[in-house]
C-alpha cells in the first residue's frame, strides 16, 4: 500500500475508498496514477482491473504516457454494478447523474472509470480517451481528426449514434475520438461494432491489428506511437475472440518502417510536433 495514497483516501477521498493501488513507475513513486474502488466494487474485478491497467500503462505505452496522466493528476475509478441508483454519485468526485457513465478523463476533470462488469476492453476505452486528451499533443490530435475525415470519406467508419446525448460523460467526446478507439479495440482483437467501424478484429485469417494495418493504416501507425506493436497481451484470455484467436505482436522495425511515410502524410498541414499545449502545474492527488 502506498501511504501518500492511503492518506488521501482517507483525507479528500472522505472515507469513501476502501481500495486502492498506485500504479507507478519505479524510478519516481509520484509518477503513477491511482486505482480506487469503494466497497462496493469486488476484490476479484478490483484485482482484474489492476492487471489490465498495470500492463497497459507499463508495458504496452510508453513511459511517457503514464507521466502525462500523472502530471494531469488522473486517477483511475470503479464503482459498482450498474443500477438504477447510480453507483458513481457514491464516489466524492461526483455529484450529478451522467447517462453513460463517468467515461474518460481530461487535465480539467481526471477522473476517469467503468462499472464493475463492464468488459475489461471497455476500461482500455476510457483510458484511451484519458490518454486523448492528458497526453497527445495538438499534432496528434490534429493527425488522429485527419484519419477521422478519411476514413469517414472512405466508409470505413460511420458514427458511434451519440449525436443526440447531453449529459452523456463529464467530458465528452466528439466523433473523431470514438473513431481512433474504435481503431484501439481492433488493435486489442475485440470484434464488435462493424456497424460503427468496418475493420474487423482477431479472426482465423488475421489478428485486428493486422486488418488495421492492411485498410486502416493512418489509425494503425497514430496507434504504433502509443502502444507497443509486438506486444501480443489479450484483454481476457478466457473469451472470444481471444480463446480462438490470440493478438500476436509485431515487429517494431517492420511497423516503424511501414508508418514513418503514414505518419509524414498525416502530419502535413499539422502543427510542429515540437508545440505542447499550454503548461499545466504538475498536479498530485
Amino acid at each position: 500500500q502506498n501511504p501518500e495514497l492511503a492518506s488521501w483516501a482517507r483525507g479528500p477521498g472522505q472515507n469513501f475508498y476502501t481500495q486502492y493501488q498506485l500504479l507507478f513507475a519505479p524510478e519516481d513513486h509520484l509518477l503513477g496514477v491511482p486505482l480506487l474502488a469503494g466497497d462496493d466494487v469486488s476484490e476479484e474485478y478490483f484485482e482484474k482491473a489492476a492487471r489490465t491497467l498495470q500492463h497497459l500503462l507499463l508495458e504496452a505505452a510508453g513511459r511517457e504516457v503514464l507521466q502525462s496522466l500523472a502530471h494531469a493528476g488522473v486517477k483511475i475509478l470503479l464503482a459498482g454494478p450498474e443500477s438504477d441508483e447510480d453507483p458513481w454519485l457514491r464516489h466524492p468526485e461526483v455529484s450529478r447523474h451522467f447517462t453513460t457513465g463517468l467515461g474518460g478523463g481530461s487535465p480539467w476533470f481526471p477522473s476517469t472509470g467503468v462499472f464493475e462488469g463492464e468488459a475489461v476492453a471497455t476500461l482500455a476505452e476510457e483510458l484511451f480517451h484519458t490518454i486523448q486528451y492528458c497526453h497527445l499533443g495538438p499534432q496528434a490530435v490534429c493527425m488522429y481528426h485527419k484519419a477521422y475525415k478519411y476514413a469517414m470519406e472512405r466508409h470505413i467508419y460511420t458514427t458511434d449514434n451519440s449525436a443526440e446525448e447531453v449529459d452523456g460523460e463529464p467530458v465528452p467526446t466528439v466523433q473523431a475520438d470514438e473513431y481512433m478507439a474504435m481503431a484501439l479495440m481492433r488493435w486489442l482483437g475485440v470484434n464488435r461494432g462493424f456497424s460503427e467501424y468496418a475493420i474487423p478484429g482477431n479472426t482465423a485469417e488475421r489478428t485486428g491489428r493486422q486488418s488495421l494495418s492492411d485498410h486502416d493504416q493512418n489509425a494503425f501507425c497514430i496507434l504504433s506511437t502509443i502502444f507497443r506493436a509486438d506486444d501480443s497481451w489479450n484483454p481476457e484470455e478466457s473469451l472470444e475472440p481471444w480463446r480462438s484467436f490470440s493478438n500476436q505482436g509485431m515487429d517494431v522495425k517492420d511497423v516503424a518502417d511501414f508508418c514513418t511515410p503514414v505518419l509524414a502524410q498525416l502530419a502535413e498541414g499539422c502543427p510542429n510536433a515540437s508545440l505542447a499545449w499550454p503548461a499545466r502545474p504538475r498536479k498530485i492527488p
